[in-house]
């Protein structure tokens, strides 16, 4: 279970911790959560353990939790510090290997160590489906929390999407000339006579064999067009039995040639 691998992960930091500091017999394995299911954890003193980028963990009450190490350091520990006072040796091992667990623990999540800029919990971090998770360490009769935010917990069991890195451009292949391109593509091409006029009686009485006059003149060139564009004049003919048309170097088409050479 995903629990129980971010547990493992804890505990690969904890249990050396535990070996140590404490000796042998405070090596109890620690225990994770969803962050919903912990009652008291919206009361709880959350203090900034380490971030990187979106990931963030935090523990609960340092003071307590420092005070929880002392108490299983030394049989007469002594949490209180007077005003003016330096701490004790007893105090200074305690916040020593208060750090070391942190630096472990934010090894093994792979955080940063805190910076100035505040990092608080949201309440969202506490409800269902935020996917933060608390886990305990537990110490003698107390427990050290850990809170781990949703980005934390992506990170560690390697749900997060991988990061899109840019592929890098191949060689660049030589360009077609277009000629060589569009040699072997089909295209139709149109030649037009000048139109000519017609009324509706006259079309409705057509029947085959007649013959319409047209205006165009046998001895002017058609035009040769496609898709709409005129691209050059041209004579109707015959060639090798079939019905041909012999294209003309018109004053259009030159000026088309001379546009896209």
């Amino acid at each position: 279970m995903q629990l129980d691998a971010l547990a493992a992960r804890a505990d690969a930091a904890w249990l050396p911790w535990c070996d140590e500091w404490l000796g042998d017999t405070h090596r109890t394995r620690a225990l994770a959560h969803l962050a919903h299911e912990v009652d008291d954890a919206g009361d709880w003193n959350w203090t900034p353990m380490g971030a990187q980028h979106e990931a963030a963990g935090w523990l609960a009450s340092p003071a307590r939790a420092t005070e929880c190490v002392g108490r299983a350091l030394f049989d007469d520990y002594d949490a209180n510090v007077k005003p003016a006072t330096p701490p004790s040796i007893a105090q200074s091992v305690a916040a020593r290997a208060m750090e070391d667990l942190l630096a472990r623990l934010r090894s093994q999540f792979a955080l940063d160590a805190p910076t100035d800029h505040p990092l608080f919990v949201d309440a969202a971090c506490l409800r269902p489906w935020s996917g933060c998770v608390v886990i305990m360490l537990p110490l003698a009769n107390a427990r050290l929390p850990i809170l781990l935010n949703a980005g934390c917990v992506e990170d560690t069991l390697g749900l997060a999407a991988p990061l899109q890195r840019p592929i890098a451009p191949g060689p660049v292949e030589p360009t077609t000339p277009i000629s060589d391109a569009i040699a072997h593509h089909f295209i139709t091409v149109r030649v037009e006579l000048d139109a000519c006029e017609i009324d509706l009686g006259t079309l409705a009485q057509l029947a085959p064999g007649d013959v319409l006059s047209l205006t165009h003149r046998l001895d002017t060139p058609m035009r040769l067009s496609a898709h709409g564009e005129i691209l050059c004049d041209a004579f109707l003919g015959q060639r090798s039995g079939h019905k041909a048309v012999e294209l003309l170097q018109s004053e259009r088409a030159h000026s088309i040639d001379s546009s896209t050479s």
